[in-house]
């Protein structure tokens, strides 16, 4: 893929998500912005409670109800805001233009019906080509033989309680490109999953996406998947992305105070410590959050204009192509770095 000439598939610019509660309202998503290109793998990474969950549910257009709200922003597919669909234009994206990949498998599956009964009902969308029953059943056959689930053809009529966790999430995951979608949401897929199922389900994935030219957005806190499976990533950090680049730039040189620290909070292999380093303290909750940069009471490098004044993004430089620069909200990269408005869409 040529990034230089290349066109988002994805755009999200100035996203921003509130929670309304009896409490409070809670910033869950708060001014994000990102570009997703067509066969590219975008990270999303940071602690939980950062937003990265509600930020793909903004996208799928699945908030919480009546509690969930977009309150501004724009969420381009194609070109096209899904902002501004109806909940039943949103209802023919899901599935066929856009999918998911839940968290957890069995939250997500009704425990009264058969997988394949479940994975059918996909099928059986009026924007689905299979019309026939015979169609829809070899199809589904194909879709668990392509996740790599052994006799697929005797495992449709089990129920998602009769199957270990790495196949229900293998079951999720045909459920999802059932649809032949354009881009998958894939929200922490394998947190459930040992190491052994777990490189398995994402070299699956990787697979899926070569043969497809499927664009991904992994969301994820372990920075070993996001190694493997990734070309860039977004750090998030309250609700905001506090840096983004490719990622090998965010491993030569993390750039924002809190992507170092969540880099040392790695354990090395080839070093004999005593103590593992760990990041003091707790993120601000979203319904008070501080004037300043949100990470500052963590932050052993802040100072007074870090705790009175959000930052701006600053760029490392303006070349590489749409999408592909290297930024981060700190006021440590003034000097040296450009000073941008947004992370670039």
């Amino acid at each position: 893929m040529d990034s230089s000439s290349a066109v988002p598939i994805l755009e999200v610019r100035d996203l921003a998500t509130y929670l309304r509660t009896r409490s409070g309202t809670v910033k869950a998503v708060d001014g994000v912005s990102f570009s997703l290109m067509p066969g590219e793998t975008l990270g999303i990474v940071g602690e939980s409670g950062s937003g990265k969950s509600m930020m793909a549910l903004s996208i799928m257009g699945l908030l919480p109800e009546p509690v969930g709200e977009v309150v501004r922003g724009e969420i381009l597919f194609n070109g096209v805001d899904l902002l501004t669909k109806s909940r039943s234009e949103m209802q023919r994206i899901r599935g066929r233009a856009i999918s998911m990949i839940p968290q957890d498998p069995m939250t997500s599956l009704d425990p009264m019906f058969t997988v394949g009964d479940q994975l059918m009902e996909v099928l059986r969308m009026p924007q689905a080509h299979e019309t026939r029953p015979s169609d829809r059943k070899a199809r589904a056959v194909d879709l668990f033989r392509r996740v790599k689930i052994p006799s697929p053809e005797l495992r449709l009529p089990s129920y998602p309680h009769q199957m270990s966790g790495g196949m229900r999430q293998r079951v999720v995951g045909a459920i999802s490109i059932a649809g032949a979608p354009s881009v998958l949401i894939a929200d922490e897929p394998t947190t459930s999953l040992d190491p052994t199922i777990q490189y398995q389900y994402l070299s699956l994935l990787k697979e899926i996406q070569r043969e497809t030219g499927l664009s991904i957005i992994f969301i994820t806190h372990d920075f070993g998947i996001l190694a493997f499976m990734c070309d860039r990533a977004a750090v998030m950090y309250a609700g905001r992305i506090v840096e983004m680049g490719t990622v090998q730039e965010l491993f030569d040189e993390p750039s924002h105070p809190y992507t170092d620290a969540l880099m040392r909070s790695l354990p090395a292999i080839d070093a004999d410590v005593e103590f593992l380093y760990s990041i003091e303290g707790q993120p601000p909750a979203l319904d008070a959050l501080p004037p300043g940069c949100r990470f500052a009471a963590r932050c052993p490098l802040a100072d007074e204009r870090c705790r009175a004044e959000y930052p701006p993004y600053f760029v490392k430089s303006f070349d590489g192509g749409v999408g592909r620069h290297h930024i981060a909200a700190c006021w440590r990269r003034e000097e040296t770095w450009h000073r941008t408005a947004a992370p670039s869409p």
